[in-house]
């Protein structure tokens, strides 16, 4: 039998899109039996660490000729045309709306795996309602949209109609847990220069509106004021990357005095050393689909603070988790005071058993690797 010929389409290759492709792909083809692959998608610094992360599996990477919507549309269809796609797998909504009319004509099986929701700031005004309606339509054509969430799927079906619910699939993100748990935590106090009793919070998000960073600078003001009172230990932020409006966030905390709180250090391409050296893992979201970083943590048996936003909610919940509702900074103060005092990390270290069951990508892989077989099959 010959081996499937699978189009991946991604138009912003970055965050979930990627792990996603880097944690599932390597399962799905020894699942399958092989596959032969072909991503298509922008000239972008991030699509060079998906071909970093995929360079195992011998992909085949295709620029379209500019970065907008209607290039990578034709370029779809100009691969579809030219050779024998078994399967369109489109990731987002941008990619699965630019994919939907080449896969449909073309008669190809179109799977949209969607990594975000939708909110209702994006259908204001009469270009809202277009952008609602285009949605509706060309996600209406894709054979199989899969949904990475319970409540990402519930989000999908109110925005676009109970239409979509007939071809949706809900299979949760998963995670690679053994490299999880085999790693070695860093010494980030040596690294740093922090006192022994210095309180780390690890801050691993993008520096976009999404992931709520302002509420937890505000947190930690309010934390510094209660140093040498209800909270006894120094409070400092270990934060990786430099995405997103990073520059923007680092002159606010200038501005307010709490740059010294603040440590900012490189992206790692693996994060499970950097989670296991923090005493806490802050995730201050204001929404979310499925995100992966809960899920490492609590793997990883650190302590975890987030919010209860759609999405992360539904990943905290029966967990020793700490939950907090979005856009409380008093609330998140409170919890991370509650943890520097009195360390929830035994209860996270005994959940690690359970947290690799819910989240093993393994699981998912499986299921995802199912429908992927039965859709090429018809």
């Amino acid at each position: 039998m010959s081996r499937l010929n699978v189009l991946l389409v991604v138009r912003w290759p970055v965050g979930g899109i990627r792990t996603h492709l880097k944690y599932v792909y390597p399962l799905l083809v020894q699942k399958l039996g092989g596959m032969q692959l072909t991503l298509l998608g922008p000239c972008m610094g991030e699509m060079e660490l998906i071909k970093r992360d995929l360079a195992a599996l011998q992909v085949r990477f295709i620029e379209p000729d500019s970065r907008t919507n209607v290039a990578l549309a034709r370029a779809v269809d100009h691969e579809i045309a030219g050779g024998d796609v078994d399967l369109v797998h489109s990731h987002g909504f941008t990619a699965a709306c630019c994919a939907a009319l080449p896969a449909r004509w073309r008669r190809v099986p179109h799977l949209a795996t969607i990594h975000d929701i939708l909110q209702d700031s994006q259908f204001v005004g009469s270009k809202g309602i277009a952008r609602r309606l285009g949605f509706r339509v060309l996600l209406n054509l894709v054979d199989v949209v899969h949904a990475v969430g319970n409540e990402a799927g519930e989000n999908l079906v109110a925005y676009l109609g109970r239409g979509i619910g007939s071809r949706l699939r809900v299979i949760r993100n998963g995670i690679l847990t053994e490299p999880v748990l085999q790693a070695a935590p860093r010494d980030l106090r040596t690294e740093l220069g922090l006192q022994s009793s210095a309180f780390i919070v690890g801050y691993f998000g993008r520096f976009m509106a999404q992931k709520g960073f302002r509420y937890l600078v505000e947190a930690v003001r309010l934390l510094r004021d209660r140093e040498g009172n209800q909270l006894h230990r120094p409070v400092h932020v270990v934060a990786l990357g430099a995405d997103g409006f990073v520059r923007e966030e680092r002159a606010a905390l200038e501005r307010a005095g709490l740059r010294s709180y603040f440590s900012f250090l490189p992206h790692v391409p693996e994060l499970a050393s950097t989670l296991k050296a923090v005493d806490v893992v802050a995730i201050p979201s204001l929404w979310e689909a499925m995100p992966l970083l809960p899920m490492e943590a609590m793997v990883a048996g650190v302590p975890v603070v987030g919010t209860n936003c759609i999405g992360l909610g539904e990943i905290l919940v029966d967990s020793p988790s700490a939950i907090v509702s979005p856009r409380d900074a008093v609330a998140l103060a409170g919890a991370l005071e509650h943890e520097a005092n009195s360390s929830s990390r035994a209860a996270a270290e005994g959940f690690v058993p359970r947290a690799v069951e819910r989240f093993d990508v393994a699981n998912q892989v499986s299921r995802l690797g199912d429908l992927i077989s039965q859709m090429t099959a018809r």
